[in-house]
């Protein structure tokens, strides 16, 4: 069976936008080549200019794309329903987001079915997040395919998966799926306040201390933050029934500071946490590489690795 390329996942970041290109064949999806840019002070034009030369860097033929919505644009609830129509369900679920969060005619509202019979997923967003990808993409070339939402493209990167830990520059987020619908905890932190705490242990500016960061991790200058994230981690981790049976993801920047890693490390069994991914580890990066970037374009490949995007 000949490779075929799936459409290509991007992941626009606060500050990179990362394009991953997989390709499907008999020998299960492959990582083509992934391409980073760095998107601070880029305006929306020269951003859709900066996709068209990613694109083009990565040698793809195809013009699909798939982008994600974030858990602070876009929030997944749960509904049970008869068996109805498309069209009822749709009704129905317009219905019950208006009653949970008031009327708004600039709401974009989708129903998802779920692994139970009778149990949907609901995703609620505004439709001005929708157009705006809609309408990057088509300035760049693109056709729009798929737009999911983040904690639900993770799933694509292995049915094993059952948590996710997400640190961004402004916040952290943990994804768990131990039920039907996915589970969103928020933490009002992340690696910039990492950087910030080493900037004021060590009296350096901000851009020192994130390469320091960078480069030698953080050496004993951040405990205070790190305790709380350990304690907001740790309240999670008592709520849950048994400690994960199934792979932890670190993803996101600030998951590659080592002493955070080894923080979650001590409260995960051993082995759970992945390093890569099976689509990742089919590429030809080497393996040292794969370890090193994963978690930085984990989004970007969960993206490009739904099978059914173009469907």
């Amino acid at each position: 069976m000949r490779a075929h390329e799936l459409p290509l996942g991007i992941d626009l970041g606060s500050k990179r936008v990362r394009m991953a290109l997989a390709t499907d064949s008999s020998h299960g999806i492959r990582i083509e080549a992934i391409s980073v840019r760095d998107r601070t002070g880029v305006d929306d034009d020269m951003l859709a200019m900066l996709l068209e030369e990613m694109r083009d860097e990565l040698g793809a033929r195809t013009r699909q794309c798939c982008m994600a919505l974030n858990c602070t644009e876009a929030r997944i609830d749960s509904l049970s329903l008869p068996s109805m129509s498309t069209r009822e369900r749709r009704s129905a679920a317009i219905i019950d987001a208006e009653r949970r969060l008031g009327r708004d005619d600039g709401r974009a509202v989708r129903v998802f079915r779920t692994e139970s019979v009778d149990r949907y997923a609901i995703g609620i967003t505004a439709r001005s997040s929708v157009e705006t990808r809609k309408a990057l993409a088509r300035r760049a070339g693109l056709r729009l395919v798929r737009i999911e939402h983040e904690c639900a493209a993770y799933r694509s990167l292995g049915s094993a998966v059952e948590c996710v830990i997400d640190v961004g520059g402004s916040s952290t987020r943990v994804f768990e799926y131990e039920a039907i619908i996915p589970t969103v905890h928020l933490f009002d932190e992340g690696g910039q306040n990492i950087t910030s705490e080493i900037a004021r242990s060590l009296q350096i500016d901000h851009h020192n201390a994130e390469l320091r960061k960078r480069i030698v991790g953080t050496l004993g200058e951040c405990e205070a933050a790190f305790r709380r994230f350990l304690t907001w981690l740790t309240s999670i981790l008592v709520r849950r029934h048994e400690a994960p049976r199934g792979s932890v993801l670190m993803v996101g920047n600030g998951s590659r500071v080592p002493e955070f890693r080894s923080l979650c490390a001590e409260r995960f069994p051993p082995g759970s946490i992945a390093g890569s991914c099976a689509a990742l580890e089919r590429s030809s990066y080497p393996m040292d590489v794969c370890r090193a970037a994963f978690s930085d374009w984990a989004l970007a490949i969960a993206l490009s690795t739904i099978v059914d995007a173009s469907g």
